[in-house]
């Protein structure tokens, strides 16, 4: 449930930053620059945040493998 208000969260966010992109007399297309831009930023730290958590995942199972032996 937290990760998909998560989301909520961050596409309310970015449809509040289009709307104060929009409003700054910007043309369409620069808008959707921006707003690719954006989005593309909260996508790089999604999978950034994915790949740490495959990693610790990865980091525990060794280290129990390890306490095993």
């Amino acid at each position: 449930m937290d990760e998909i208000r998560s989301y909520r969260q961050q596409a309310r966010e970015l449809r509040e930053q289009a709307a104060v992109i929009q409003q700054s007399g910007l043309t369409v297309l620069q808008v959707r620059v921006k707003i690719t831009s954006r989005t593309d930023i909260h996508r790089h730290a999604w999978i950034a945040k994915e790949q740490e958590s495959a990693f610790v995942e990865m980091v525990v199972a060794m280290s129990e493998s390890q306490q095993k032996k």
